[in-house]
C-alpha cells in the first residue's frame, strides 16, 4: 500500500506532528508499504528530518501563515484549495491511504477525500473535533464512547489509550512497574525541563523562574527543541541568577533516554514526551502550556501551580499517570 501523511511543522505548529507519523510509520506499515509526506512549506519546517529519515516529501505553498492555538489556520490555505491539492496528489501518486495528523484539518475535509473511495486515518489527542475516517487513533483517553462521539462516520475504528500510544518503539521495550524503572535515585538532585519542540511562547524559563527559590544546589538539564528561539536570553537569565545548568539540544532518542536515566524528576509539556517518559518510568510534572494539551490519562497542571509545588517532596509519589 502507499501511504499520504499529510501534517505540517512550524515554530507555531510544533514538531510533534512529524515525529508521530514517522513513528506510525515505523510501527505500523510493512516492508514493502511505501509513504509520501504531503506539508507546506511554513518558516521554520523540519522537512529535512522527514528526508533523513527516507521518506519523500512534497512541500506545498501557503496562504497565510499559521496562529497559535486557532487550528483554522493551520493549514495555510482554505479548505478548497487544501482538497484541490490533496486529490491531485492522491491521483498522481496513486495512494492506498491518507494519515491526518493535523489539527487544521476538519471532517468536512477528510469526507471529501473519503469519496475518493481511499482509507482515511485520523491521529489526534484532543477531543473537541468531529472526525469522518475508517479508523480514529487518540491515545490521550480511554473513553471509547468519547470518541465514538467525534466519529460521523459509521462503523469507524477506535483506537484509545495508552496501549495505542504512537511512540518510538525503544521508550516501549522497558516494563511499568517501579522495580525495572531505569531511574534510580539515591539523592534528589537533577531536574529536567523538557518543554517540547518549539515551545513558542518560552516556557521553559518561566518554569525556572516559578522553581528558582527551590533550586540550591540542584542541577538543571534543560532540553532544547529543534526550533526554541530564545536560548541566548534563557542562557543569561540563568548567568545572572547562577543557576547550576547544563543544555542539550536536538537529541535523538538514544540520548534522551541516557538523560533520562541520570535525571531524579522532569518538568515537561503534555506532549507525546509525556508518555515517553511514562514508559521509561520517569518522574514528571506535566504542564498544560498550549490548549490542546489536555488529557484523560495524565493529571496535568498550570505552569502558574509549580510555586505552590514542593518540588523536593514531589519525587516520592508516584507517576502522574491516573489510569
Amino acid at each position: 500500500m502507499k501511504f499520504l501523511f499529510r501534517c505540517d511543522s512550524s515554530n507555531v505548529i510544533g514538531t510533534g506532528h512529524i515525529y508521530r507519523c514517522i513513528n506510525y510509520i515505523n510501527s505500523y506499515l510493512n516492508n514493502e508499504d511505501t509513504s509520501l509526506f504531503v506539508c507546506r512549506n511554513f518558516k521554520n519546517n523540519i522537512s529535512n528530518f522527514i528526508h533523513e529519515h527516507g521518506h519523500k516529501t512534497i512541500l506545498l505553498e501557503y496562504d497565510f501563515e499559521p496562529v497559535l492555538n486557532d487550528y483554522t489556520t493551520w493549514k495555510g490555505v482554505s479548505n478548497d484549495k487544501e482538497i484541490l491539492d490533496l486529490h491531485n496528489i492522491i491521483k498522481n501518486e496513486n495512494i492506498d491511504c491518507i494519515v491526518f495528523d493535523h489539527y487544521g484539518i476538519d471532517y468536512n475535509i477528510e469526507k471529501e477525500i473519503s469519496n475518493m473511495g481511499k482509507k482515511i486515518v485520523v491521529i489526534t489527542d484532543i477531543f473537541t473535533f468531529n472526525h469522518y475516517c475508517d479508523t480514529l487513533i487518540n491515545y490521550n483517553t480511554n473513553d471509547r464512547l468519547k470518541l465514538l462521539s467525534n466519529s460521523l462516520k459509521p462503523n469507524t475504528e477506535i483506537l484509545c489509550g495508552i496501549e495505542n500510544v504512537i511512540i518510538n518503539k525503544k521508550y516501549k521495550k522497558y516494563k511499568l512497574t517501579d522495580s525495572n524503572t531505569i531511574v534510580k535515585t539515591k539523592s534528589f538532585l537533577n531536574i529536567c525541563i523538557m518543554m517540547g519542540g518549539t515551545d513558542p511562547k518560552n516556557y521553559t524559563q518561566k518554569v525556572i523562574e516559578n522553581i528558582s527559590s527551590q533550586l540550591n544546589n540542584k542541577v538543571l538539564s534543560i532540553v532544547l527543541g529543534k526550533l526554541y528561539l530564545y536560548e541566548e536570553q534563557l542562557i543569561q537569565y540563568l548567568e545572572k541568577n547562577k543557576i547550576q545548568y547544563k543544555i542539550y539540544n536536538n537529541l535523538n532518542v538514544d540520548q534522551l533516554i541516557e538523560l533520562y536515566k541520570n535525571i531524579d524528576l522532569c518538568i515537561g509539556c503534555l506532549s507525546v514526551t509525556a508518555f515517553e517518559r511514562y514508559f521509561l518510568g520517569v518522574k514528571q510534572i506535566c504542564l498544560q502550556i498550549v490548549d490542546n494539551q489536555t488529557s484523560d490519562i495524565f493529571k496535568t497542571i498550570d505552569i502558574n501551580e509549580l510555586k505552590n509545588i514542593n518540588i523536593e517532596s514531589y519525587i516520592k509519589y508516584s507517576n502522574t499517570l491516573t489510569c
